[in-house]
Order: structure tokens, then C-alpha cells, then sequence
């Protein structure tokens, strides 16, 4: 009797403390680490594809075997993971990580994308070329993110980190200044001073990557810039209180599509810094309107509107595929609403959403393996999915999980619903 009550009084104290077991698991995010030698250093890589049912690695033919799109990201994820632990292994893939993203810096100040097995840089394929693309976004991202936490142990990297981030803003400042030019597609008047021809997508990565720079480095200068790409978001926002697109942020000119789609939390991200109302009061607007019924429309992937006078219509849309890749941005949006406004409905929200990994989906089938750490590279349709788990999958998951896990209360109610 004595060792029953010891166990229920164990089990109590356990219930009390709030304790949650970490849905977290890197199991396969390290098995497609890998470093090689280039450079003249030792690099640290993220293989792009893993085929089911044995997850080898396949390169992406013509390409390359890395990209600076996987590895930016996987930075940022081993950085928070190395934080939520002090995990050694974590903080020496970041550092070599990070030397990758710094030798694929091109002498024009953006970044090529991809690299081969023998070390070279792939400088001439369409995808890999240095150029005001989501690749050099995603690296200027990556490296102010975890330049704190190198610059802790290693100053001489942390310093090479900090010069290929001033190569790069000195790069990009002249080029999307706000220029008050719009184009007309389908009745929209789609902001003509945003990257890759008027994409929301791609200047909300860049606001995230100026946001984070500005806060490591004090750099007023690309306070300018900020507020013209907010600006430019802040235009591709539906607003027709009659549609079923309210409050939903364009993507690229008259379409929509839910990967990479970043412009709330990009907002929410300025709205930090420069506390202009307006950031703060459109994301949320996006987040309260539009992901709800993203959500009870079992998600899409893609669509196209039209606006008539002040009537938004749809001119086509596309459930399928789904990716991990379209659920993580709106996870990050609701955990950036909630770190701002203590409006713990947020939090539920982000919880919900990323119920998609664990079966609250089209196929009602789990995506993410919290006991292989594998997450499948999507859903096909409403019976079949795609069981390859490569690395923007399963980053997008992990990075998904750990800001919701970075919240003591949201990683308790994660593991309260999804856990085992």
C-alpha cells in the first residue's frame, strides 16, 4: 500500500507541475544531416529528399545535394532546439550550418542555393542563382537569427556571419523602395515595388530577415525598407467584408497559395519594432477571419480572385496538394499574435492548426511521426498521401512544434492534444 501511494502522490506531483513531454523529436532531421568539406572548412548540409519506405537519400538531379532553402531553415530549428536544452550536437550543426551559408554568398551580395557533392557551388542552374530570391531571403533570415547564440562561443564566425549580413542589406536597400506604382491584375491593384514582381510571399521573408537584422545590429537604415515591404503587404490584403477572402493577404498578384504564405507574422514582426497600429490590426485580421475558415474548409492549397468594383470573387481554387510547408507560417502567426497580445485564443488557434500533423486533415491520417521524427512530404488528396519525407517537410514541422513548444502553456496543451 505504502509504494501505491508513493506512486499516486509521484503521479500527482507530476499532473501539478504542468510538465509536458516534448513532441519534438530529431531523429530524422539528423539522419538527413550530413557535413562535407568545401571551401576549405567543414560544412554542415541538410539532404533535400528522402524516399519512403527505407527514407535514402536523393539528390535533386541537375541541382545539387543541398540548398540554402533547407539549411536556412534547419539553422533557425537547431538554434531554438539548441537553447531548449543546451544540446552540444545542435549548437555545432548551427556553426556548420552556418558556415555553408556564408560560402555560398555570391560576390554580388545575394546567395546561391545550391551546392554539389564535390563542394562546388552550383552558381549557373535557374534555382541556384545569386539573385533577389527566397533562397537570399531565407539565408539573411537564418543567419540573423542565430547570430546571437554564435557569437556567444565563437566571435570569428559570429563576425563572418555579421559581414555577409552587411554585404547583403547593403545589396538589397536601393531596390524596393516604395514607389506608389500599382498593376492591374483581375481588378486588383497589386503594389509594383515588391520582390520577384509583386510578391507578398517573398518581402515577407525579407521583413522577417530586416526585423531580425535591425534587432541584432541597431541599424536604422533599413527602417526605410521595412516600411515599404510592409507597405506593399499591407496593400494585397482582401478587404471585402462580404467574401469569403476577407482579411486574406494575396500572395503573389491575384493569387493566393498557403506555402510560405508569411505576411501576418511578418507584420507582427515589424509591428515589434515599429509599432505602427496598422501591422498589428491587419495581421490579426488575417489570423481572426481567415485561418478559421481555412480551417473548417479542411485547407487549401491555391487560389485566384478577381475583384469587380469592391466585390472579391474566385476564379479558381485547389485543395491539393498539402504541405507542411502551407500550415507552419500560419502556426508562427498565431504564436507571434499571442507573444503580443497575451490573447491566449491565439494560442489555442496555433494548437488547432497544427493538429494537421497529427490527423486533423483531409486524410485524417497523422503526417508527423513524433516516434520517427519523420514528417510526410504531403497529402495528395482526400485518400493518399506522400509518405517521402525530405527536409522542407520535416523542418517545417519541427520549426511548427518548437513555437509552440517555446510557450510553457502552449507546449502543455500541445502535448494535452496531441500527445500520447
Amino acid at each position: 500500500m505504502k509504494t501505491k501511494n508513493v506512486l499516486l502522490l509521484f503521479f500527482f506531483l507530476f499532473l501539478s507541475t504542468g510538465y509536458s513531454q516534448s513532441l519534438i523529436n530529431t531523429k530524422h532531421l539528423d539522419h538527413l544531416y550530413e557535413e562535407i568539406h568545401a571551401g576549405n572548412a567543414q560544412i554542415g548540409i541538410v539532404h533535400i529528399y528522402a524516399e519512403y519506405p527505407d527514407y535514402h537519400y536523393v539528390d535533386a538531379e541537375g541541382e545539387g545535394i543541398t540548398c540554402v532553402d533547407d539549411i536556412a531553415r534547419a539553422a533557425v530549428f537547431y538554434e531554438k532546439y539548441y537553447h531548449m536544452g543546451k544540446n552540444v550536437q545542435a549548437y555545432h550543426k548551427i556553426t556548420a550550418m552556418a558556415r555553408f551559408l556564408v560560402l555560398v554568398q555570391n560576390q554580388n551580395g545575394f546567395y546561391n542555393n545550391f551546392i554539389f557533392r564535390n563542394g562546388t557551388v552550383n552558381t549557373t542552374f535557374r534555382t541556384s542563382i545569386a539573385e533577389p530570391n527566397w533562397w537570399s531571403w531565407r539565408a539573411m533570415w537564418s543567419l540573423a537569427s542565430i547570430y546571437e547564440t554564435v557569437k556567444a562561443q565563437d566571435p570569428l564566425l559570429a563576425d563572418s556571419i555579421l559581414q555577409s549580413l552587411h554585404k547583403a542589406v547593403v545589396t538589397v536597400l536601393p531596390l524596393y523602395g516604395k514607389n506608389d506604382k500599382y498593376k492591374e491584375y483581375d481588378g486588383f491593384k497589386i503594389p509594383d515595388w515588391l520582390p520577384a514582381e509583386n510578391g507578398a510571399d517573398q518581402a515577407a521573408v525579407l521583413v522577417k530577415a530586416l526585423c531580425k537584422y535591425h534587432a541584432i545590429t541597431s541599424d536604422t537604415t533599413v527602417i526605410p525598407l521595412i516600411k515599404s515591404l510592409c507597405a506593399g503587404i499591407l496593400a494585397m490584403q482582401v478587404n471585402d467584408a462580404g467574401s469569403f477572402y476577407n482579411g486574406t493577404f494575396l500572395s503573389w498578384r491575384n493569387s493566393w497559395h498557403a506555402w510560405g504564405n508569411s505576411q501576418a507574422d511578418a507584420l507582427l514582426d515589424a509591428y515589434v519594432i515599429l509599432k505602427d497600429k496598422k501591422y498589428l490590426s491587419s495581421a490579426l485580421k488575417e489570423i481572426n477571419l481567415w485561418y478559421p475558415r481555412l480551417m473548417k474548409a479542411g485547407y487549401l492549397t491555391e487560389l485566384s480572385l478577381q475583384k469587380q468594383g469592391k466585390a472579391v470573387h474566385e476564379i479558381k481554387k485547389q485543395k491539393f496538394s498539402q504541405i507542411a510547408y502551407g500550415i507552419r507560417p500560419m502556426v508562427f502567426s498565431c504564436v507571434n499574435a499571442y507573444r503580443i497580445t497575451g490573447n491566449k485564443k491565439y494560442l489555442k488557434q496555433g494548437i488547432a492548426i497544427a493538429g494537421w500533423l497529427f490527423g486533423n486533415n483531409p486524410t485524417g491520417q497523422k503526417i508527423y511521426s513524433v516516434e520517427a521524427g519523420t514528417c510526410y512530404d504531403g497529402i495528395n488528396d482526400e485518400k493518399s498521401l506522400n509518405k517521402n519525407s525530405g527536409a522542407e517537410s520535416t523542418i517545417e514541422a519541427l520549426l511548427a512544434l518548437m513555437s509552440l513548444e517555446s510557450i510553457p502553456a502552449g507546449a502543455k496543451m500541445l502535448n494535452q492534444s496531441y500527445g500520447k
